[in-house]
């Protein structure tokens, strides 16, 4: 089984205070860890590394993940006017920005734009890796799992409970 997320001698500090020192580790596709350790410890820091929302000072990340990597803030602060449908079509924007690139090609090569051929099957792989055509059923499934098949979607996120909105947040990124 080919690894999929591989930290070699990362370092990351923070106004001058280092938080991680040459870590290395290696996740292989499917394998499941935990990671534990004090507060300041520089848990978030290395889960941040490993998802490519922080690049590290030294090291480097290798990211082998077609159909790319999901990361779910602990602190992330969503607006409260926000809706619950709002945090889901921001989860899913890149695929619907794929979809939509597919749909004006799809019109261009029917123009007579050939063109556009192989744009179109850049964007179809794009969009197969990273789950397109079933990323509404993941949807549903995560929200139906996780307690929220019920809640109205136009909603906003301050008439939600602190665990509603972490659920919600959570299968957006599932999705």
């Amino acid at each position: 089984m080919p690894t999929q997320i591989t930290a070699l001698a990362v370092s990351k500090a923070f106004d001058g205070r280092p938080v991680l020192d040459s870590v290395s580790c290696s996740l292989a596709q499917g394998e499941r860890t935990g990671i534990v350790g004090e507060n300041g410890s520089g848990k978030t820091t290395l889960l941040r590394l490993l998802a490519g929302r922080v690049r590290p000072d030294r090291g480097r990340v290798v990211l082998r993940a077609d159909g790319g990597v999901g990361y779910l803030a602990q602190d992330e602060g969503l607006p409260a006017d926000m809706t619950a449908q709002q945090v889901i079509d921001r989860a899913l924007g890149d695929l619907r920005a794929i979809e939509a690139r597919m749909r004006r090609l799809e019109a261009a090569m029917a123009d007579g734009d050939a063109s556009a051929l192989d744009a179109y099957g850049e964007a179809v792989s794009a969009f197969e890796l990273r789950g397109g055509y079933d990323a509404d059923a993941r949807l549903e499934r995560a929200l139906h799992g996780l307690g929220l098949r019920q809640v109205d979607r136009a909603l906003p996120l301050g008439d939600l409970s602190g665990g509603e909105r972490a659920r919600l947040r959570l299968a957006a990124v599932l999705a």
